[in-house]
């Protein structure tokens, strides 16, 4: 496989871009939350402890993909826990 992978720890939040990829390994209770800009090939990635994320870094994250996306990107947001409960994977077009 082409490029690198990008780690993603507990309590970190990173960017990958095409032909890197992007992961995070461990989750045990941990939530990930991922935002995959497919217009741009570009993927955001945070790994939180337990039923919380850290809000600056989430916030963050977020705030980085919203400046790098001009408004039309096809985007998806996936926000996983490893208990089924709160596994979720909306599909959003911005």
């Amino acid at each position: 496989m082409d490029g690198e992978l990008v780690d993603v720890e507990q309590g970190q939040s990173r960017i990958a871009e095409a032909p890197n990829r992007i992961a995070s390994f461990g989750m045990g209770p941990c939530i990930a939350v991922a935002v995959l800009n497919y217009t741009q090939s570009r993927a955001w990635l945070c790994h939180g402890p337990g039923r919380s994320v850290n809000s600056e870094l989430l916030d963050g994250m977020l705030a980085d993909d919203r400046r790098a996306s001009d408004g039309h990107d096809d985007i998806t947001l996936w926000l996983v826990g490893a208990c089924k409960t709160f596994a979720w994977r909306p599909r959003l077009s911005i």
